[in-house]
């Protein structure tokens, strides 16, 4: 969707809705300046702020998300933060003309997605200003599932079968007509939000409800959002992410993460652990997958975070974002390898030739909180869940008192997570585990549940 900008009475210093200036047709590559990120992505700028020089970081976002989520108070700790420039890139190019006008006026070295509905509009922006990026053609493609499983089938890549669905009917038709069990998802959207796994014809009712009625009223401006569904056989094996670093089209680092999801029919993810511990067939299987897939897409320069599901030995990919991956994943990433993923993509970007490590030197792993939905009458063990071996992070987004909603996405149903390090993968895993089993969220009438699939094993 596109348009301009509303008005609104932003007074904070160094915050600006820019009118829309007429855009010029190119940019000459700058040789100073500064730092580009559209979309506020918190734990993405906390990162930044470790390494950014004070106010080099000029932000894009939308003026109803930088409201919502309370994201002038966000930026007071985070000295990196300069300008703020609100203005649509949700669904928009809107952003582009208030972008080139400060770029006219202090030139950008470098641009980066803060999140997923970033990628398409940064890879435009970077195309104007002759800076490095994913392209416009990759970008528009890792933005939309149906776009991305049109390209990899075209490239002969493995799928299943699927389709664009636009109502109830188109559903239940597919499903009569495959093998009965099927994925229904957005084309557009991020967090597993909407995503249903569907055993039955029986089910699509269900599913088609869950899918429309998805909401992230926080992570989206109020306007109209044009939707896109997909419909696809279900898959079935052991689930990865690949996140990578490419240089015009090359991997300069890989990793591969190994995940667990919910069971029943929100596979929302529950842990990760890094590297993952597999054969090395399999791992070269999925490295081998993720060059055919940066091949097929034309990607360019940037971060990229594929999700696979391994079918009798086959990768299969499921997504993939051209922007950083969530979860924590760069933090473990961090902790298992020894250097700053994100400083490294940072550089990669701004024109360098960084030498990234090749192998990791020791294990991490993420466990996610989940509990009984309801509201939260008595939480325990948090002490003792960071008192065992290994772990290096606690952090709980409840509090007595909150209620809790099933899960149905990252952004609901999930209350923290622990991270743990080891010598080696297992043990991490391990340690994340034994920590969360130390941890209960107790809701409703006294019900207790305590947290989280194993993520190893």
């Amino acid at each position: 969707m596109n348009g301009r900008p509303k008005k609104t009475c932003h007074t904070q210093a160094n915050v600006s809705e820019v009118p829309m200036p007429q855009i010029p047709h190119s940019f000459q590559m700058p040789t100073t300046g500064r730092t580009l990120l559209v979309g506020f992505n918190r734990a993405l700028v906390t990162e930044l702020d470790s390494f950014l020089p004070a106010g080099s970081l000029t932000v894009v976002e939308e003026a109803d998300v930088y409201r919502k989520k309370g994201l002038e108070r966000a930026r007071q700790s985070l000295s990196c933060v300069g300008e703020v420039i609100l203005a649509p890139y949700q669904q928009s190019e809107a952003c582009l003309g208030p972008v080139l006008a400060a770029h006219a006026r202090t030139p950008f070295t470098t641009v980066v997605p803060g999140q997923e509905y970033a990628v398409a509009p940064t890879a435009l922006i970077a195309e104007r200003l002759g800076l490095r990026g994913a392209g416009t053609t990759a970008a528009g493609t890792l933005s939309d599932k149906l776009a991305l499983r049109r390209t990899t089938t075209a490239a002969g890549m493995p799928g299943p079968r699927f389709q664009e669905v636009r109502s109830l009917e188109d559903v239940a038709t597919f499903v009569a007509q495959t093998s009965g069990q099927a994925v229904l998802k957005p084309a557009n959207r991020q967090a597993s939000l909407g995503v249903t796994l569907i055993d039955s014809v029986d089910e699509v009712d269900y599913a088609w409800r869950e899918l429309v009625s998805a909401e992230e009223p926080r992570q989206v401006a109020d306007r109209p959002w044009k939707h896109r569904y997909i419909v696809e056989e279900r898959l079935h094996g052991p689930e990865f992410s690949v996140e990578a670093l490419a240089s015009d089209g090359e991997m300069i680092f890989v990793n591969i993460t190994q995940k667990s999801v919910a069971a029943g029919p929100h596979p929302v993810e529950t842990g990760h652990v890094v590297p993952a511990p597999i054969p090395e067939p399999v791992s070269e299987a999925l490295l081998q997958s993720m060059r055919r897939l940066i091949a097929a897409v034309g990607y360019g320069t940037g971060i990229l975070h594929a999700e696979w599901i391994v079918q009798d030995g086959q990768p299969i990919v499921i997504e993939c974002a051209g922007r950083a991956p969530g979860d924590n994943i760069c933090e473990l990433i961090n902790q298992a390898y020894g250097f700053s993923f994100v400083q490294t993509a940072w550089s990669l970007l701004a024109g360098d030739t960084p030498q990234p490590p090749g192998q990791a030197r020791q294990g991490a792993a993420i466990a996610f909180l989940t509990s009984l939905p309801g509201m939260v009458t008595h939480i325990t063990g948090t002490d003792t869940a960071r008192a065992v071996p290994g772990v290096v992070q606690v952090s709980l987004s409840v509090h007595e008192g909150d209620v809790i909603p099933s899960l149905r996405s990252s952004w609901l149903g999930r209350q923290g997570f622990v991270v743990a390090v080891g010598p080696h993968s297992a043990a991490a895993a391990d340690a994340a585990a034994a920590a969360v089993s130390h941890i209960s969220i107790t809701t409703g009438d006294g019900e207790a549940s305590a947290s989280l699939t194993r993520v190893v094993g």
